[in-house]
């Protein structure tokens, strides 16, 4: 037979089932064959013949099987080889017998020796063709090659990880450098460019890392170290952090995530819309906090305030248990995050963990979940920027926290600068520094001021005063059941003081700022208020503390939306916010006569202040809200001013003196009024509403016709003589009288006579007079008197009238049994006592802060009512008769009388 293939191996790949594998060329023998595996990881074992493996067809020229006693593992492969001795073991002797067979054979072994090495030069590395300028190593490992030493040799893999980790390694004389692109650069080694930026990652170890990134492992060491590991910058990649231990951000050190995901405290469609995580980086607290943080100078000064059956109590960093002189015990409380000046953390969130993220989204349940107080605390932060972050889940206490220093009694941070921008807080922000102490009263070594059950001015023993850097000492204290009293006070107090501050006080919280934020209270996902889980009512702000002062709301917005809390606004000064939102809840402000740390020279622009937000104790000392006074939704174009709560309403004078004052106190008349005044102080005007005065203080005055100037009424204050230009008349004819029998006029001038109507369209039928009436009129005396005020007043040079005594018109028709007052000349009138008010000019001090806790008092003069009344006109009564009705009465008398004369005489005559 010929050998007519070059198939000299088989290969295969095992399946986990079959054991016996064809091989398809010739042998000779058994022995022939190398049979070699290969597993997964591509290790190679040789198999010994009758115990790895059998041989069937041996000698066959068709070729046969090799048999293994088990099956080749799924995947595993298997190569079977013709191997021969390189021998020629045929041997011919001369002038013998020819043997085709044998000498076939023996050309057959030749031919498979060739064969052979043509196995083995085609499995070298090789050029694909002659005109190739590589060799092809057919997608194979090249192995077990030296170490290249000249700069033309072939690279092994011992001597590429050498290379690169000289190059990573930064040591001297290592291969790679980095340099920046730009003229100057310089060249770095890898490792220190590397070095550049840490990654939380650097500090997980590599089989950890999937679970550190999902929730699955407490990360809270390795976080730790990458963020104590002195770089300046500490990126956390993306992924759901476990962390179990407060995380202290460093001065001057940025922690950078890889950004937020969907979180809002209230979905419209609750199918939608749900809590995520999927992306960004989420540090996620478990457990419960170590509850190892205390505010030592914290304590309550404000007096709490109830709105509509809500306290609206400051948080308390007490547990409000002083008695007497003892200060109270401070809270311990657990803090996730905290951040001091210069610090950056941005583009992550922190959030507490209900069952990672599931338990906010799910409505039925009505736990809180793990347990820490205070998601993020920063204090004595200034430049430090919080951005792109969202503080959210179930805090117990506050969901950030901004303190001027670290609760200690004596650090004087500075939390000036503070920068938060595209911040989201969920259970509320909180801005609390050391109060200031309202005293009941101070001698020169002594102070005295109201107990409060979080006392904690007592656990040291300074305080400062205002206007004064220098601290105060006492050497005791005393309590009489309502007031402390600090004794043994050094320095000498001078004069009078209004309050004491804690010693550890630092800058202002000036130019901190919160943009693009929303603050939301707890707003748990079932609905129920903070007060269903033991918490007390949550708000979104609270403000209070000294000196916190020009604190900037931009774009910021606060809300609940099943809580009762919105805002609490202490003590804070010149607050500004624009632009900014206020929705539910309820509102609290404090004004100087409830305690000297008040709400003072709050600005708000552009603001809406909704009506749903209940302001009835949002009562600071002063206040500009633009959305309330400056009313911009009406409709009809009306352009409004209104003072946006009920009290004074004031314009003044560049000196501070008030100018006009519209008065809506509600400890004052109802009614309202409108004052104005004169640059000193003078009141020339009075409005005191329908029930009261109007009253015009003037020299002189005067009402003009606006066509031509000209006056209508003018009054002079000195005669007190009233000149009109026009007709006199009543509103209603024949319904007034001018002047009245308590205030007469003295006399009338005209220049011609009075006219009295006589139209007898107005009268009734007309009667004669009766006898009776005139023989009454006759009795009358018509005499010569001189008025009493007069002879008062001019004595014996008073001049003398001609007329009728009243009285006297009174008895004579008495006399004739005739009532005279049923007649219109007899007249009689009475009147009760008269009084007016009795007004006075005094002098008001005004006490105004000019600068921070320095105030100054300044004087004004104001004309104010003393509540006492002047006697007028005392009561009595007066008889009167009109003249026009004697002088008809006298005529017709001496008609009557004449007549009688004239029939007398014609009598007389004819006889």
């Amino acid at each position: 037979m010929t050998v007519s293939t070059e198939v000299d191996h088989n290969e295969y790949t095992g399946n986990g089932a079959t054991t016996s594998f064809p091989y398809t060329f010739r042998i000779f023998k058994k022995s022939d064959l190398v049979v070699q595996v290969s597993d997964l990881n591509g290790n190679v074992t040789e198999l010994v013949l009758d115990t790895g493996y059998t041989v069937t067809g041996a000698g066959t020229y068709s070729g046969g099987s090799v048999v293994l006693p088990s099956p080749l593992a799924a995947g595993w492969r298997i190569t079977i080889d013709r191997v021969l001795d390189v021998v020629q073991e045929t041997d011919l002797r001369n002038q013998g017998k020819f043997f085709p067979e044998v000498h076939e054979d023996a050309f057959d072994y030749l031919t498979m020796l060739i064969q052979q090495c043509f196995g083995w030069f085609r499995r070298a590395l090789m050029k694909p063709s002659l005109l190739a300028k590589y060799y092809d190593a057919k997608q194979n490992r090249i192995s077990n090659l030296a170490d290249p030493s000249l700069e033309q040799d072939a690279v092994n893999n011992r001597s590429m990880r050498n290379y690169v980790d000289a190059a990573i390694a930064g040591v001297v004389g290592g291969f790679g450098w980095f340099i920046q692109y730009g003229s100057g650069a310089v060249y770095r080694t890898f490792q220190d460019k590397m070095r550049d930026n840490v990654n939380a990652l650097d500090f997980v170890p590599f089989e950890q890392r999937y679970a550190a990134l999902n929730f699955e492992v407490d990360a809270s060491e390795w976080l730790i170290n990458a963020i104590n590991s002195g770089a300046s910058v500490v990126r956390i990649p993306a992924g759901k952090w476990m962390i179990s231990k407060n995380i202290d951000v460093p001065p001057g050190v940025s922690l950078i995530g890889d950004g937020i995901d969907y979180w809002d405290t209230y979905r419209p469609a609750p199918d939608r819309l749900l809590k995520s995580w999927s992306k960004g980086t989420h540090l996620v607290f478990v457990g419960s906090g170590a509850k190892n943080k205390t505010f030592l100078n914290i304590s309550n000064e404000r007096p709490v305030k109830t709105v509509n059956g809500v306290d609206c109590k400051f948080t308390s960093f007490t547990n409000e248990d002083s008695v007497g002189t003892s200060p109270a015990t401070p809270k311990p409380f657990s803090v996730a995050v905290s951040a001091v000046h210069a610090s950056q953390i941005r583009n992550l969130r922190i959030m507490v963990s209900k069952n990672g993220i599931d338990g906010y989204n799910d409505a039925g349940s009505n736990t809180l979940g793990d347990d820490w107080d205070i998601g993020l605390h920063v204090y004595d932060s200034s430049d430090a920027v919080i951005d792109n972050v969202q503080v959210v889940g179930y805090w117990r206490v506050k969901g950030v926290l901004l303190t001027e220093n670290d609760g200690s009694l004596s650090m004087k941070g500075n939390p000036e600068k503070t920068h938060f921008n595209n911040l989201y807080v969920q259970s509320g922000i909180g801005v609390r520094n050391s109060p200031q102490i309202d005293l009941v009263s101070n001698t020169t070594d002594s102070v005295t001021f109201l107990h409060r059950p979080s006392l904690r001015i007592t656990a040291g023993n300074s305080f400062a005063i205002a206007g004064s850097a220098d601290l105060r000492t006492f050497t005791g204290s005393t309590f009489d059941g309502t007031n402390v009293t600090l004794t043994g006070v050094t320095p000498p107090i001078s004069g009078t003081i209004g309050v004491i501050r804690f010693p550890g006080l630092g800058n202002n919280f000036s130019g901190t700022v919160f943009e693009n934020t929303v603050a939301t209270t707890l707003d748990h996902t079932s609905g129920q208020p903070a007060e269903s889980f033991g918490l007390p009512p949550s708000f979104a702000l609270e403000v209070d503390g000294y000196p916190i002062r020009n604190l900037r709301f931009d774009k910021f917005k606060a809300q609940t939306t099943f809580d009762k809390g919105n805002t609490l606004w202490g003590d804070c000064r010149d607050t500004k916010l624009t632009s900014s939102e206020f929705e539910n809840g309820r509102m609290v402000g404090y004004n100087l006569s409830q305690t000297q740390g008040y709400t003072g020279n709050m600005r708000w622009f552009a603001c809406d202040l909704q009506s749903n937000v209940d302001t009835t104790a949002f009562t600071p000392r002063d206040a500009f809200v633009d959305n309330r006074q400056i009313k911009t939704d009406f409709t009809d174009g009306s352009f409004i001013l209104k003072n946006w709560r009920p009290t004074n309403t004031r314009v003044q004078w560049s000196t501070g003196q008030d100018a006009f004052v519209m008065r809506e106190a509600p400890t004052e008349a109802s009614v309202g009024g409108l004052y104005g005044y004169t640059l000193d102080g003078l009141r020339w005007l009075t409005v005191d509403g329908p029930t009261k005065d109007i009253t015009l203080l003037s020299r002189n005055g005067s009402i003009n016709n606006s066509a031509d100037n000209s006056s209508v009424i003018n009054w002079f204050g000195t005669s007190g003589n009233v000149s009109f230009k026009g007709v006199i008349a009543p509103m209603v004819d024949n319904s007034k009288s001018c002047g009245s029998a308590s205030f007469r006029w003295s006399q009338v001038y005209a220049a011609t006579g009075t006219i009295n109507t006589s139209d007898e369209r107005e009268k009734s039928k007309p009667v004669p007079i009766t006898d009776a009436v005139l023989d009454a009129w006759g009795d009358v005396s018509v005499i010569a008197f001189q008025w009493l005020s007069m002879i008062a007043e001019k004595g014996a040079s008073a001049r003398w009238h001609f007329g009728v005594i009243a009285q006297q018109v009174r008895d004579a028709f008495e006399s004739h049994g005739i009532d005279g007052t049923k007649f219109g000349l007899l007249c009689y009138d009475e009147w009760d006592d008269v009084y007016e008010p009795v007004t006075e000019i005094r002098d008001v001090v005004i006490r105004e802060e000019v600068s921070e806790g320095e105030w100054v008092e300044r004087i004004v003069k104001e004309t104010h009512e003393t509540g006492e009344q002047r006697l007028v006109l005392a009561a009595g009564n007066r008889w009167g008769v009109r003249p026009d009705q004697c002088a008809w009465l006298e005529a017709a008398y001496q008609r009557r009388r004449c007549d009688r004369i004239e029939e007398r005489l014609e009598i007389l005559e004819s006889k």
